[in-house]
């Protein structure tokens, strides 16, 4: 489900509980719990579950694992890798794995980059140096759903924000108080989002036993927020780029891999809780900019980048879009269903 199937209160006809449409308004999408403690009104399944591994790998070695199996499925397969690439910290480093992988196999022909002005404008210097007159790029503007091929493998760089924290932790961080227990901070920060205490009262009765269930300590807003992120957003995250396909799109999400979604990833954050220790925003998905400054010395990205919500721009047309909004929801089938509406101004 998106946040507006969610926020609607039903799915085909059957009410969704209460208490779960008022986290959707705060969390802002259609939580799918993947620890199953939430009860939501309709029966759902989980299509990547939370891992119980644990490992002693670098991010670095993971993105270059992670790669190195793409590259041998594309060989297998011979098809080509298109990286969906935003310009922004996620998506680069994806890029650069997949790059180097390919490069040491002579089959970086089979790497095409998904361009658009956004990306190259989000982070300049990188396509000048290192996409263009180097790399085989496919220009598109409008969805980004639109522009893949079910010939290709997808590359996207999802999941960095379910591995290392949220958007939401934005303000906790720069407020200076993303540390504090989140007893004292997180009650306040949904009340923020939906107003009342009452409301407040009822999503943090109704998450509490979620919460209960993450297999790491929640001790700061930051743990908790980040749980949030990780246990409850994944899916849609996962399927969100097929999905705004339409129809059918079962051989999409076969051959759509967000390059974070790998379960070695989950292992990695779930093994290192000082990722979750930023008291300074700039340090947000630190370790991954590690990886953009090793392969490119570009220190001064490394330094100030930060996170910027690099999909909004293109998982739909904002411009054909209008005033229209879309309520999704997918089966196991991989049917989408999607319900249009006017916003109201």
């Amino acid at each position: 489900m998106n946040s507006h199937r969610a926020k609607s209160g039903t799915l085909d006809g059957q009410a969704l509980d209460r208490d779960y449409v008022l986290l959707a308004k705060f969390f802002g999408c259609g939580p799918i719990d993947r620890t199953q403690t939430l009860k939501i009104g309709v029966e759902y399944g989980i299509y990547n579950p939370i891992p119980e591994a644990r490992t002693d790998a670098t991010f670095a070695e993971i993105c270059r694992a992670v790669a190195a199996d793409l590259a041998a499925e594309a060989i297998v397969d011979d098809v080509p890798i298109q990286v969906a690439w935003s310009g922004g910290i996620d998506s680069t480093v994806a890029l650069i794995a997949l790059t180097d992988a390919l490069r040491e196999r002579n089959e970086l022909e089979r790497l095409q980059v998904l361009t658009s002005i956004n990306s190259m404008t989000e982070y300049p210097w990188f396509f000048e140096h290192h996409v263009m007159n180097k790399l085989r790029t496919r220009p598109f503007g409008g969805a980004l759903p639109l522009a893949l091929s079910e010939d290709a493998i997808t590359v996207t760089g999802e999941h960095g924000d379910q591995l290392f924290g949220s958007d939401h932790l934005v303000s906790l961080v720069k407020g200076g108080i993303a540390q504090l227990p989140w007893e004292h901070v997180v009650p306040s920060y949904i009340a923020g989002k939906l107003g009342s205490e009452e409301k407040v009262d009822r999503v943090m009765r109704y998450l509490e036993p979620q919460i209960a269930a993450a297999p790491v300590p929640i001790k700061t807003a930051f743990d908790y927020i980040w749980w949030c992120n990780f246990s409850l957003k994944w899916q849609q995250v996962a399927l969100r780029v097929p999905a705004f396909r339409r129809g059918a799109v079962g051989e999409l999400v076969r051959r759509n891999k967000p390059f974070f979604g790998d379960a070695r990833f989950q292992a990695w954050s779930l093994s290192n809780s000082q990722i979750r220790r930023v008291t300074d925003w700039r340090a947000y998905k630190l370790e991954a900019k590690k990886v953009i400054l090793d392969a490119t010395g570009d220190f001064d990205y490394f330094t100030n980048k930060e996170k910027e919500p690099s999909l909004k721009h293109v998982l739909i047309d904002r411009v054909k879009q209008g005033d229209t909004r879309y309520r999704v929801h997918m089966y196991e089938d991989y049917e989408v269903h999607v319900e249009e509406f006017v916003k109201q101004r």
